[in-house]
């Protein structure tokens, strides 16, 4: 993991649950399909796995709606103590050792094999849910599919398969927000484990799956202004006391520039203003503690990833117009929907 101190600023998640990204824990789900909470932005929600305990391990997979370049991969706001995740660009059905057997809805066989990591074409890229029934069902557009018993998704088995583009691997995490960095790789499914958690058999939560690519990291420190609204309307009433109606909390602020040096931030500005989509920052960098804060303040806890757009012009100058000075800028942002 490569980490700082900086502000950092990435693209949105690629497997957005709006976007066609789906996710299932092979354990089950508490609610229906729990897991896709956990593909989005939005922390007052997540995914909470259905069996707690640090002698169960929590297998959950990942799709994105199609092969797309990343570099970057963040639990944001988790309880684990460790994980490990497969990144690849394909994947197989397939079962270590025992038989098993992929029926249509109408008991029809469609394959019986034994220990292959093979699948015809039709099979490539389903999405497994459990049936509370001890199956897991495969859908797909074209009709869902039945395997009759659950596969096993051994590391060995991962390690090996022809898909794989990245492993990532963390032990002993203490921080609620594990970030992995890697070359740039295409991808269309994850696949992670957990087995503890940091507080002994809790069971395991989620509030957001990144994986996306990064933008780019200030080099050095902006001046930063933070603005957090709820929006709040206050309509007096007949006896001259007031009703307070407030929305939920909205991030908002400004990254303030002055006589500020170095071409590569000014390079990152541009490519900020000219991003059409919406954009997430990272005000911390990935850091926290008391090394790098002496205050615990709201924007800058690790767990605060913002989706954001710039919402005014742009100005930019050379300070007391001397061209071989640093520049004056400002950039005003706030948060977004999706």
């Amino acid at each position: 993991m490569t980490i700082s101190d900086r502000v950092k600023f990435m693209k949105k998640s690629k497997a957005l649950f709006v976007d066609g990204g789906i996710a299932a824990c092979l354990d089950g789900d508490a609610s229906g399909n729990n897991a896709n909470s956990m593909l989005n932005h939005n922390q007052s929600n997540g995914w909470v796995s259905r069996f707690g305990g640090d002698t169960n391990e929590t297998v959950v997979v990942v799709d994105l709606p199609s092969s797309l370049k990343v570099d970057r991969l963040i639990f944001n706001n988790h309880n684990f103590k460790d994980i490990k995740a497969w990144i690849l660009d394909q994947s197989r059905i397939g079962k270590e050792s025992e038989d098993f057997a992929i029926l249509n809805e109408d008991g029809d066989f469609l394959l019986t094999e034994a220990g292959t990591t093979e699948a015809t074409s039709e099979l490539d890229r389903f999405m497994l849910k459990d049936d509370d029934g001890g199956n897991v069902l495969l859908d797909q557009n074209s009709g869902r599919f039945i395997l009759q018993q659950k596969p096993v998704y051994a590391d060995a088995t991962l390690d090996a398969d022809p898909g794989l583009q990245e492993k990532v691997t963390a032990t002993g995490i203490d921080v609620s927000t594990s970030y992995f960095s890697f070359d740039s790789t295409t991808a269309v499914r994850v696949i992670f484990k957990v087995l503890e958690t940091q507080i002994a058999d809790q069971q395991k939560t989620l509030k957001s799956f990144i994986i996306t690519e990064e933008l780019g990291t200030f080099a050095s420190y902006p001046a930063i202004t933070t603005n957090f609204t709820r929006n709040t309307r206050a309509f007096q009433m007949l006896g001259n006391k007031s009703r307070v109606i407030k929305g939920p909390i909205a991030f908002g602020g400004s990254l303030s520039f002055s006589t500020y040096p170095g071409q590569a931030d000014a390079d990152l500005i541009n490519t900020l203003l000219g991003t059409d989509d919406n954009f997430l920052i990272w005000l911390c960098g990935g850091v926290s503690g008391s090394s790098y804060f002496r205050y615990t303040i709201k924007g800058f806890n690790v767990d605060d990833i913002y989706l954001c757009q710039i919402s005014t012009d742009l100005s930019m100058s050379y300070t007391n117009n001397v061209y071989l000075s640093g520049y004056n800028a400002m950039l005003r942002f706030v948060e977004t929907v999706k």
